[in-house]
């Protein structure tokens, strides 16, 4: 045979059923998990999975699809065999149904039992990096043989699942010792969930076509079927379409929607909602599901599945599919409204394509925020550091995290909670929500806080936007300490604020607004670990007066307002009357007058201590 792909003759030798592919003693090995995918992860991967939906889409022909399978991995996996083997409905043996790359005829006849301990028993996938010299397998001397003159050393296979049961297998070898990576296991795996659903979709196809020749009935039965099987296809390209427009999660339950007529719903694994469309009536007042929907559900849907297949659930007219790979709950689509349907109606089968186009999608993005992450982290790093990098590389680094790059704009740090230091995952869920509020923005951690660079430069539209973010995190209880910088324009204004925002954080602590303008002063004068003594320096300046709140608010307003008692007053909301008194108040428990100009920078600067303080508490 040449190096085309070839049908196997299903009547030739290798069909015993004491044959065996050497994989049926193999051990357990970990999966990879698909948010840790390698460093190396290439770029081009989601492209040809892309690509390699559609194009299943429209093949009609099980060797047209085994053909199109076996080429496709091949060239994604860089390796030198790649084949397809069916069950049979009979013998439940595995036949060779089409390979490329080998070089003997011999290895065509190659048919494996299906048994326990090989990956379509056993429903996953299974490798060995030198399968002839692997003394964890078991070795049938017929099969050994085939192998040995086609020269293979390495094999990795995944199961071929259909709807109701595993239909075969897709299996890439080299003819080299090689170590199959989890990328190369997650790309085949991929890849063979593919093959199953468009084998499965061939099957109907081809059963439905030669079922019309005989009579009218079995006509109307393929006219239905090619039906489905167009609006599935017309569905599916519209969600790749979407995809590939850049409309993400929410472009495909717009599909759906559109497809189908119904409300959509896609959430986490925690049931929380990421996207939907049409479905305004089953979410509540906080945009999550309603007690309605999850009422009508029945039972909570599963977080696990053992099988690592896809689940589909229909509870109280739900419709309810699960979003996974072969080892991880990524999620849940929801269809409120589908009312009665059984397995073949196409929704359910879109249904199915649909879950395996997001769980795409999702690992895309999971890659995309992790890699922001990092480069953001790194940026700070390199801004931030005793030796800070060259300007030409802090830019580029600066471009590639932050899309307001340039603009005047203000560093503010954030802390999150009380609890010093904050929890990872509590960090984290707050970095997300604040990129997620301010797109445009740089939002990354650094040291255990969260450094934003708010493009405002305006103090009250700053302000405003501050307490958004407060507020916004607040509702899922989330507590936040923040401290503005000044308007920065180049990064050597940024190095400098932000250092002073990290020095008047840890010197001050946890209080919800703190503005750099104000208080710069006493980086200047105070170390970051000199809390006591900044605290000893208000109470010297302010006596008595500094553990009464509403005194200190009052000189506050009073040299906020340009020493204008009338309008301190309007500010405090009470009578001038009741302004003069406390200002006397003051004086004499302060001992001097605040109008002192020998006294009243350190006045001020202690009432800017204070007031934050005891806002605070």
């Amino acid at each position: 045979m040449g190096l085309g792909a070839a049908r196997a003759d299903q009547t030739g030798s290798g069909f015993d059923a004491a044959e065996r592919l050497g994989t049926a003693s193999m051990r357990r090995r970990p999966v990879a998990q698909v948010g840790d995918w390698p460093a190396g992860t290439e770029a081009g991967d989601y492209p040809i999975l892309y690509d390699t939906l559609r194009r299943l889409g429209g093949l009609r022909d099980v060797a047209e699809v085994s053909e199109f399978v076996i080429e496709r991995a091949r060239f994604l996996l860089k390796t030198d065999l790649a084949f397809i083997a069916l069950r049979g409905r009979e013998d439940k043996v595995l036949h060779m149904l089409a390979c490329v790359g080998h070089r003997t005829k011999e290895f065509m006849g190659l048919a494996r039992p299906v048994e326990q301990g090989i990956a379509v028993y056993e429903r996953r996938p299974m490798y060995s990096a030198d399968f002839l010299n692997d003394n964890r397998l078991s070795h049938h001397p017929d099969t050994d043989a085939r192998v040995r003159a086609e020269g293979i050393r390495s094999v990795l296979v995944v199961p071929l699942a259909g709807p109701e049961a595993i239909v075969g297998m897709l299996a890439v070898a080299n003819r080299s010792v090689h170590s199959f990576t989890e990328r190369e296991v997650l790309l085949l795996s991929e890849v063979g969930a593919q093959a199953a659903a468009a084998l499965d979709s061939a099957r109907l196809y081809s059963t439905a076509i030669s079922g019309a020749a005989t009579a009218v009935t079995e006509q109307a039965r393929t006219e239905l079927a090619l039906e489905r099987v167009v609006t599935m296809q017309q569905a599916h390209d519209a969600m790749i379409e979407a995809l590939l427009a850049g409309q993400g999660m929410a472009g495909v339950l717009a599909v759906l929607n559109r497809s189908f007529g119904i409300p959509v719903i896609a959430t986490d694994w925690r049931r929380v909602v990421l996207a939907h469309h049409g479905a305004g009536e089953w979410l509540d007042s906080r945009g999550q599901l309603s007690r309605n929907l999850l009422g009508r559900s029945a039972s909570e849907p599963p977080t696990s599945d053992p099988s690592g297949e896809e689940q589909v659930h229909l509870r109280g007219g739900t419709l309810l599919v699960r979003i996974a790979t072969a080892d991880e709950s990524l999620g849940y689509l929801w269809f409120p409204a589908a009312g009665a349907l059984d397995v073949d109606h196409p929704l359910v089968a879109t249904a199915r394509r649909a879950a395996r186009v997001l769980a795409l999608e999702l690992i895309r993005e999971r890659v995309v925020v992790e890699t922001e992450r990092r480069l953001g982290r790194d940026f700070l790093l390199n801004l931030l550091s005793d030796a800070p990098a060259d300007s030409a590389m802090l830019g580029s680094l600066a471009r590639q995290v932050w899309r307001r790059y340039g603009s005047p704009h203000r560093p503010v740090m954030i802390r999150v909670g009380s609890e010093w230091p904050t929890p990872t995952s509590l960090l984290e869920r707050a970095r997300r929500m604040i990129g997620h509020a301010r797109p445009g923005d740089l939002v990354t951690v650094h040291r255990g806080e969260i450094v934003l660079m708010l493009a405002e430069s305006d103090r009250v539209r700053a302000g405003a936007e501050v307490r958004r973010l407060q507020a916004l995190l607040a509702a899922e209880r989330i507590q936040l300490s923040m401290v503005i910088g000044t308007v920065c324009r180049d990064l050597s204004e940024d190095r400098r604020c932000t250092l002073a925002c990290v020095h008047l954080h840890e010197l001050l602590g946890f209080r919800p607004l703190i503005w750099l303008e104000e208080l710069e002063s006493l980086t200047i004068l105070f170390e970051a670990s000199d809390r006591k003594r900044l605290d000893q320096f208000v109470r010297t300046v302010l006596g008595p007066v500094a553990d009464r709140p509403e005194l200190i608010a009052t000189l506050h307003a009073y040299y906020v307002s340009g020493r204008n008692r009338a309008r301190a007053a309007r500010q405090l909301n009470v009578h001038v009357n009741t302004l003069r008194y406390r200002l006397e108040r003051i004086e004499s428990l302060i001992g001097r007058s605040f109008d002192d100009p020998a006294k009243e920078a350190a006045i001020q600067l202690a009432v800017s201590v204070r007031g934050g303080d005891t806002q605070h508490r």
